[in-house]
């Protein structure tokens, strides 16, 4: 066995990324995942540290998201089981969002997570 140097351990490494990811396939991953229950579907299988997660996500989004009068459309890309479009639409404001995902997240944010201000 030869020694890896800093640069044959780069190299290995990327050749080890590009076939993880060539046997990776994002729409049958998520779509497994909706399946699972809570927080889970889409952060961390321990429902603690998920809620430990959302109470910090919940302050920064306070801090990030500009609260107005005048109509605020948002688009939420991978939206999920709709926790993050139900938590930034409940910030107050006049805010509309549209949450899209693969239609098993939808199903479940639009039983787990309705907002009168997310159109999922």
């Amino acid at each position: 066995m030869f020694p890896l140097t800093p640069r044959l351990r780069f190299a290995a490494g990327i050749l080890k990324r590009l076939l993880v990811y060539r046997h990776y396939d994002a729409s049958t991953y998520w779509r497994r995942r909706a399946g699972e229950k809570g927080g889970a579907r889409v952060l961390w299988q321990n429902e603690t540290y998920n809620d430990c997660f959302r109470i910090v996500q919940r302050e920064w989004l306070q801090r990030l998201i500009p609260l107005s009068d005048r109509p605020i459309r948002l688009l939420d890309i991978g939206c999920g089981i709709g926790e993050v479009a139900a938590m930034v639409a409940g910030l107050g404001g006049n805010l509309q969002i549209d949450g899209v995902d693969f239609p098993e997240m939808v199903a479940v944010a639009r039983r787990e997570n309705p907002h009168p201000g997310v159109s999922y």
